[in-house]
């Protein structure tokens, strides 16, 4: 009866240490453990754990070995050198991927992929990442070069780069501005178009005649504004205004200007406000200045009586208009005077023929 009893307890010890430790199947590395499978390992923590890595081979549809995997609870995980393919969405990070590859951060830390060469230095890689709600694009190694291709099979156009001084070249390797565009071909090809179609774009750039900006706008203005006003503005019809929004000339400017140099024209016109030309010398309750106080002005100022005087034109310049306008009231009152003195020798002329008949007359009584 003792032998019988102490037999059922090493049986029953024995079952019981089986059992922590996981069943083995034969001779093999997999263990059951309760509901858990472990493969190299006798004692595993969840539905499958798998110990010292995964590695699978020649599991795809398509010709090549396909990969190689090493667990998640290994030193790394890492991927063999063959071709490995995702039939469905990858996530990282996130259980319910919405792109092929969808890589989220529950963290304040944000989500990242990051490339870079195995034997490159550690901080010598191109980073994609978001932050505070934006998407970022980080090169610590240099610049972040675009290429572009027709084909699979077509050799790489270069396309545009960003230098690590934060310059952009399109056309360029080595921008040396903020932006700069390059084609060495002149043409169309090399010009910044701006418009929300073509028929509205605006184009900056370079052609073979030179530099151009351009309006493809068959209506629209040209205008330039600073400090949000409008200060110049060009018309479909080639008509440049400044400081108006309606140029009815080639040039029109609403203001002052200042040339240094010469003007030269074929035709000036000058506008006068109403009631500034002076017509109103002719009137007949117009007062001319006695001939003797403009003699006397003459001799103490050197020049006529609202005229500048050559300092006062050296100094401040003078209105063409305002003195065009003097100008012809003088002449009007000089023609005044001339008329006045016509009148005095008519008189005199007359005066002096009676004279003459009353001396004549004397000489006959003689």
């Amino acid at each position: 009866m003792k032998k019988i009893f102490f037999s059922a307890l090493i049986s029953i010890l024995l079952s019981s240490y089986t059992f922590a430790q996981g069943t083995q199947i034969g001779s093999s590395p997999i263990y059951y453990y309760g509901a858990k499978v472990g493969i190299g390992t006798v004692a595993p923590n969840t539905k499958l754990y798998v110990d010292n890595g995964i590695s699978t081979f020649n599991r795809g549809n398509s010709p090549g070995q396909i990969a190689a995997f090493r667990g998640l609870n290994m030193e790394q995980a890492s991927i063999g050198t063959k071709d490995s393919y995702f039939l469905s969405n990858v996530g990282i990070g996130t259980t319910s991927p919405g792109a092929s590859l969808h890589v989220s951060s529950s963290s304040s830390n944000a989500a990242k992929i990051r490339l870079g060469r195995q034997n490159s230095l550690p901080d010598d890689f191109l980073e994609i990442s978001t932050v505070g709600g934006g998407g970022r694009f980080t090169q610590t190694g240099g610049s972040i070069d675009f290429y572009t291709s027709t084909s699979v099979a077509a050799s790489d156009n270069f396309a545009m780069r960003i230098a690590g001084d934060g310059k952009v070249g399109i056309g360029t390797t080595s921008p040396t501005t903020k932006l700069e565009v390059y084609q060495p071909i002149g043409g169309k090809s090399n010009f910044i178009s701006v418009g929300a179609a073509s028929y509205e774009a605006m184009r900056i750039g370079v052609d073979a005649e030179g530099a151009r900006i351009q309006s493809h706008s068959n209506s629209k203005p040209v205008y330039f504004m600073l400090n949000g006003i409008e200060r110049m503005r060009v018309t479909a019809e080639g008509k440049v205004g400044i400081g108006t929004t309606s140029p009815n000339e080639k040039l029109e400017v609403n203001g002052n200007a200042l040339f240094q140099g010469n003007i030269e024209s074929t035709k000036v016109k000058v506008t006068q406000s109403p009631g500034n030309w002076p017509d109103y010398v002719f009137s007949t309750n117009y007062q001319l200045t006695p001939l003797e106080e403009v003699e006397q002005f003459i001799q103490q100022n050197q020049h006529l009586p609202e005229v500048p005087s050559a300092n006062e034109v050296e100094t401040n310049g003078l209105d063409l208009g305002d003195m065009e306008a003097t100008l012809l009231k003088k002449i009007e009152e000089l023609t005044l005077y001339v008329i006045d003195q016509n009148k005095r020798l008519e008189k005199l002329e007359i005066e002096n023929k009676d004279l003459k008949k009353e001396v004549a007359g004397l000489k006959k009584q003689d």
